[in-house]
């Protein structure tokens, strides 16, 4: 993520990879703010608060799964863009994780991953999965179904 006042040009994705299976974090979800703060380098101007915010992507790719995520509530991500944040949000989830997991005796630890991020972090980020040999790469919103068990749904 990087921008340049020179060029008036912006790079407002992110992509890395878990080598094991595996959903994307918290900070996975929050990554952004370091090229939105943009510590030690030049700030952004307003317009270019706002292009990033509105297309900025975090793409985290798994053993078995692609995951995109993108920001749903500017206002609420912007509210992650410290480190302190981003911290406590990360131990919140990894505390949903484990209890999640002790909910659900057997349940895939991607799963108890995947229904932490849509419970904790739904109303401020979109995320999408799609299988990761999947030719055509078929994004579909994750949500959680009736009983709580997170799903890629086709999208409406």
């Amino acid at each position: 993520m990087s921008w340049s006042s020179a060029n008036n040009t912006l790079t407002v994705g992110f992509t890395h990879i878990h080598t094991f299976d595996s959903a994307p974090s918290a900070k996975d979800l929050f990554v952004g703010r370091i090229g939105f703060v943009n510590p030690g380098g030049p700030t952004m101007n307003t317009a270019q608060q706002q292009v990033f915010l509105e297309y900025f992507t975090s793409t985290v790719v798994t053993e078995n799964n692609t995951y995109v995520v993108t920001i749903k509530d500017q206002t609420k991500w912007l509210e992650y863009t410290t480190e302190a944040a981003v911290e406590q949000a990360q131990a919140k989830w990894l505390k949903a994780v484990d209890q999640y997991r002790e909910n659900n005796k057997g349940a895939l630890n991607s799963e108890a991953q995947e229904h932490a991020l849509i419970k904790l972090f739904g109303d401020v980020v979109n995320i999408y999965k799609a299988p990761r040999n999947h030719t055509g790469h078929e994004f579909q919103p994750l949500t959680l179904d009736s009983s709580g068990k997170p799903i890629a749904a086709p999208c409406d």
